[in-house]
């Protein structure tokens, strides 16, 4: 592959920014690209060797320079590398650490404002949103996927091309205490926008307290605050003085009335804007009612970039649901809700209660995988979900240990219950009691890729019930 990207460093410059050591190569040698994926990078590229806690970039120089690197950036040099046959070596102290100073100096090229989304529940929805509506006006970067971590972030932003884009969006994620610190450190945001405090990542954060300190580190230099006014935590917390802070919520500076989630669960509401006295519906092409916040979030990032109410309006009314976030699809005569990216106790709450409200002509079947991250309140929180589960549903599949905690918490709510080990075991089981009209809610953490039931699901025809409850 070759890719069409301006020239970012010379040798020197990233000798300067990485404090590393030119062992094989040039100082006035430019460098157009950095990859740490060995599998895809583009001939030319500058490969980083990436070290994890279940990977080692090292291991695979060879594969990278096979594949066309340019040269590569280690953290050690060994016998195999000085057999490598490639013309740039450089040596830092710790190539993660390179990375994200890469990617900020990066940064510092570009002009344009950036928006940097944080929040346990609806980063990447709402960074979603946010580019729907600014495209309406200007030319918008903003990061791919999820990309939202310490190598997914300075990945994005080593991507922006400077001249070509007005504003940039990217979206922060943590799992560990002083992750966004580092990650704000390195996109340097105008603008900071926290979508919500929950449970999301609690092992190692702590406490919800703890969660609020991670994420609202985001907050630190940026000129603009947007923050969520239901969310208690978001609503006390403190900003600096010269932070201007701007709220949104059934209540603040940019407001939801006259909420309404249609038999579908598309939902409607009336947008308002204090400060300019107006308000115009919205009719939003997503489910749920937590969409009405990630959509008055990217309207308040609309309102602060200089849109009208109409072209927020259009940006919000022409966005396209994120797969595998309450990703709704028509299959054969049944309709799965698709929300198998990942679980916390308040997301799958909220699409629990969205569930509940649907409607079906047949039955309905939630299938609930293990909610990860949550250490020693697990138990008790997969517990509290099933014991609030709602009653409508005909069918309950928990997959997973934990999740049977969610099984017995909804024992005397659901009378059929049944527990999985695994993913590939689900299908079986939904095949035998699927028939027209049914509705399947699929919602689960990561790593239990429920994905696969879906997928498995796109690609079978339904059967007539042998089992009804």
């Amino acid at each position: 592959m070759y890719p069409v990207t301006p020239v970012q460093f010379s040798v020197q410059e990233i000798i300067n920014i990485t404090d590393g050591q030119l062992v094989r190569g040039r100082l006035n040698q430019m460098v157009g690209r950095v990859s740490t994926d060995s599998r895809s990078l583009c001939i030319g590229d500058l490969f980083l060797a990436l070290l994890g806690e279940h990977f080692d970039g090292h291991n695979f120089l060879s594969q990278a320079v096979f594949n066309g690197a340019m040269g590569v950036v280690v953290s050690r040099i060994d016998i195999s590398l000085k057999k490598l046959d490639v013309s740039l070596v450089i040596r830092v102290p710790d190539t993660l650490q390179a990375y994200g100073n890469l990617a900020k100096a990066h940064r510092e090229k570009f002009d344009g404002p950036v928006i940097a989304v944080t929040g346990s529940n609806g980063k990447t929805t709402t960074k979603e949103m946010i580019n729907s509506v600014l495209s309406v006006k200007f030319r918008v970067f903003k990061s791919e996927k999820n990309y939202n971590n310490l190598i997914g972030l300075p990945k994005s932003l080593l991507e922006l091309p400077v001249q070509k884009s007005e504003i940039a969006v990217f979206e922060l994620g943590t799992n560990r205490p002083g992750e966004i610190a580092r990650l704000t450190d390195i996109v340097r945001p105008t603008v900071g926008l926290i979508t919500n405090i929950g449970f999301s990542h609690i092992k190692f954060l702590k406490d919800l307290d703890g969660v609020a300190k991670e994420k609202c580190s985001l907050l630190k230099n940026v000129s603009v605050a947007i923050l969520n006014n239901n969310d208690t935590k978001l609503a006390n917390i403190q900003t600096d003085l010269t932070t201007n802070r701007v709220s949104f919520g059934t209540d603040g500076d940019v407001v939801a009335q006259n909420i309404h989630l249609n038999c579908n669960g598309l939902a409607s509401f009336q947008l308002v804007i204090n400060q300019l006295d107006r308000s115009i519906p919205i009719h939003l092409p997503c489910i749920g009612y937590h969409n009405v916040f990630n959509a008055l979030a990217a309207a308040t990032v609309g309102y602060w970039a200089g849109l009208t109410l109409e072209q927020i309006k259009t940006g919000l009314e022409t966005f396209r649901t994120v797969q595998m976030r309450l990703q709704s699809i028509n299959i054969n005569g049944f309709r799965i809700i698709n929300d198998a990216y990942n679980a916390n106790p308040d997301s799958v709450q909220s699409a629990l209660e969205l569930f509940s409200d649907l409607h079906a002509d047949g039955e309905k079947i939630a299938v609930l995988g293990d909610m990860l991250e949550l250490g020693e309140q697990s138990d008790r929180l997969h517990l509290q979900i099933g014991k609030n589960i709602p009653t409508n549903l005909d069918l309950l599949i928990t997959v997973g240990q934990l999740s049977r905690q969610i099984a017995k918490g909804a024992e005397k709510r659901i009378s059929h219950i049944i527990s999985c080990d695994s993913a590939k075991d689900v299908v079986p089981i939904i095949d035998r009691h699927l028939s027209d009209g049914d509705i399947i809610l699929i919602k689960g953490s990561r790593r239990l890729k429920l994905e696969q039931i879906v997928e498995e699901l796109q690609n079978r025809e339904p059967k007539n019930k042998e089992l009804k409850t």
